[in-house]
């Protein structure tokens, strides 16, 4: 896999990129955008710029929604580079796959608002404090992703590429999902709408992030030893994450399993999910990716049970750092975003 993307990024051809630009419009943000960052891009966001190309047959339309008037363009010209790069590379991984839309809109407004967890002690997680965007998955004419947020929007952008083309299990049924998410939750003792695709699809989000940005026309011997660097990073940084929200409720690892977190602990969107399990599935990232990044839907059963088994055989050997009261609040999911 190391060497398909060393090999694409090597031999990548920019596309020419002509852009539309609309100013001081009065942006209507897209619906299922947090209530919260919606009135935040109505108040201030008023500049649009765009582009369309062709890649494998496929429309792209890219829209840009920016706070700041006096953008570089230039900067905006390497972003749709950076995501043709991955649309094509996806093309090349998943042959069969049959959820490729004739026509994509990616919309994405860079909004400077932070992933932060919430001011006080012991207050809910939900969507407004760690959510990025949102997809359809398998739209066989017209499909659109959705991003609102700067922060980290290129990992965001592959994670709901990733849902956009069903390379995961989110076309899934809750009856389908429900006893494997069950065997989750007799570990995790908590009120949770556990995700276990939202944490497939992240840990592969994160992984190709680095495999995208490790590029820097170096050998490839020195493209995967910066990529084996980083990954290790990475691992530091998301069992820091974990940590702050245990500390954030006042928990330890413990109380997951005994149940005393059950009354303590509150999300209403996939926490357990994005920093948890994608931490887990992450440190286990060699059985991830021998899995395969198309996840194999004719045995699902099997595939689920093998995901399942990798969480229940690392739950009670996971050691998390310990921090102090004067931890940072983000929740950034990664380090290198």
């Amino acid at each position: 896999m190391y060497s398909l993307f060393y090999n694409e990024l090597k031999n990548y051809k920019p596309n020419k990129i002509i852009f539309t630009k609309k100013n001081n419009e009065n942006i209507v943000p897209h619906y299922h955008i947090p209530k919260k960052i919606k009135e935040y891009i109505i108040n201030n966001i008023k500049n649009i710029i765009q582009t369309e190309i062709i890649i494998d047959n496929q429309k792209i339309n890219f829209v840009f929604f920016i706070e700041n008037k006096n953008y570089s363009v230039n900067k905006f010209e390497n972003y749709v580079q950076n995501m043709s790069i991955w649309l094509k590379i996806m093309n090349k991984l998943c042959k069969n796959n049959q959820c490729n839309s004739l026509n994509l809109s990616i919309y994405i407004y860079f909004t400077k608002l932070k992933k932060k967890l919430p001011n006080k002690k012991k207050e809910m997680i939900d969507e407004y404090h760690v959510n990025g965007g949102y997809t359809e998955t398998c739209a066989k004419i017209n499909n659109e992703i959705v991003i609102y947020r700067s922060e980290e929007w290129f990992k965001v952008f592959i994670h709901e590429t990733i849902h956009n083309r069903s390379f995961d299990f989110s076309d899934s049924s809750d009856n389908e999902l429900r006893p494997f998410h069950q065997k989750i939750l007799n570990l995790y003792k908590i009120n949770s709408n556990v995700n276990l695709y939202e944490a497939y699809t992240e840990t592969w989000a994160r992984i190709i992030y680095i495999l995208l940005i490790s590029f820097n026309n170096q050998s490839k011997i020195n493209y995967i030893n910066k990529i084996d660097s980083m990954m290790k990073k990475e691992e530091k940084y998301m069992a820091t994450n974990c940590s702050k929200i245990m500390k954030h409720f006042d928990i330890t690892p413990n109380d997951f399993y005994s149940g005393k977190a059950k009354n303590i602990y509150k999300e209403n969107t996939n926490v357990l999910s994005y920093y948890f399990l994608t931490y887990i599935f992450f440190i286990n990232r060699e059985k991830i990716i021998n899995l395969g990044i198309c996840f194999p839907k004719d045995d699902k059963e099997k595939q689920l049970n093998y995901l399942v088994n990798i969480i229940e055989s690392n739950f009670f050997t996971i050691n998390y750092p310990i921090i102090t009261n004067n931890y940072n609040n983000s929740l950034k999911m990664m380090y290198y975003t």
